[in-house]
């Protein structure tokens, strides 16, 4: 009798025992159920979703714990058989100094193709570099550039910024047509058929041309309800446009120029410009001359 119930005690004390004690290869860990912050010393939180039960759960780890798995390998596999007792301090140490390492030799890749690219405008320079680690393993990058020398236009015609009034009749931002039939013509007085939701309006050319415009030109008529006179930053709006357009055309003249006299290689031209009414931008083109080929019956290998 006493013999069982020393069993007995000693049954429950193991599973007390197991009840308190936590492996210490899951210390590091604290599960939730729901979503939720994580406790200040387990700051990492992973979402796990098991298919097979359809439950999800979060895993809070220790900043600790986590650079472990980051590294894995011999470390991680160290850390868990010794049942979480391996001091991997210097790994994560050294881990790091690694990363820092790659991050800075990516950097300098980098700085040295852009450096060597502004030597050699319109040309394409490549810089690479390969590394290889204890704890991140073997791997490279490379980059290109190409530097453009850029032609900044300013397009600045003299254009009034108060606009003179109008006296009379005149058509204002209210002055549309509106219906509902998207097969219906609009009429020759509104010729501009535009769609706002599933209404139809028709407006004039005047009113679509300053709509276009936009900024303090369209709501300083908007405001004079159609009573001010700015044909001339209509016609400024215009000049603008077709200056953008031959700007670009002339890049594009530049390029195949000088593509043709340098056969095999890419060129690049780039071009920006600075407008009143249609803001600043530009681009860039590239191209590559390739000689044409006369193919005799030799080359063709005819018999």
């Amino acid at each position: 009798m006493k013999r069982s119930k020393k069993m007995v005690f000693g049954l429950i004390a193991t599973l007390l025992i197991s009840l308190f004690l936590v492996n210490p290869v899951t210390a590091d860990e604290v599960r939730m159920d729901t979503d939720g912050p994580c406790p200040t010393d387990y700051p990492t939180k992973h979402q796990i979703s098991d298919a097979s039960t359809g439950i999800t759960y979060w895993i809070c780890k220790s900043e600790y714990q986590w650079e472990i798995e980051k590294i894995g390998g011999d470390t991680h596999q160290k850390w868990l058989e010794s049942g979480g007792t391996y001091d991997a301090s210097a790994d994560i140490a050294a881990a790091k100094a690694e990363q820092d390492y790659i991050n800075q030799l990516r950097a300098q890749v980098e700085r040295d193709a852009v450096a060597e690219a502004r030597t050699k405008p319109n040309t394409q320079v490549c810089k690479q570099a390969s590394y290889q680690t204890v704890y991140h393993g073997g791997g490279g990058f490379s980059t290109c550039h190409i530097y453009v020398p850029e032609t900044n236009v300013s397009i600045s015609p003299s254009t009034p910024r108060t606009f003179p009034r109008i006296s009379g009749e005149v058509s204002g931002p209210n002055d549309v047509v509106k219906f509902n039939d998207i097969y219906k013509s609009c009429p020759a007085s509104h010729p501009i058929k535009t769609q706002v939701d599933s209404s139809i309006i028709c407006l004039t050319q005047n009113h679509w041309e300053i709509q276009r415009i936009g900024g303090d030109v369209y709501d300083a008529w908007r405001s004079a309800n159609g009573a001010l006179d700015v044909s001339a930053a209509i016609a400024d709006w215009k000049y603008e446009k077709i200056s953008i357009q031959l700007l670009r055309l002339g890049a594009e003249t530049l390029l195949e120029a000088e593509a043709q006299v340098n056969p095999g290689v890419q060129v690049c031209k780039a071009y920006r410009f600075v407008s009143t009414f249609n803001g600043s931008g530009g681009g860039s083109i590239c191209t590559i001359y390739i000689r044409p080929m006369l193919l005799t019956p030799e080359l063709l290998d005819v018999v």
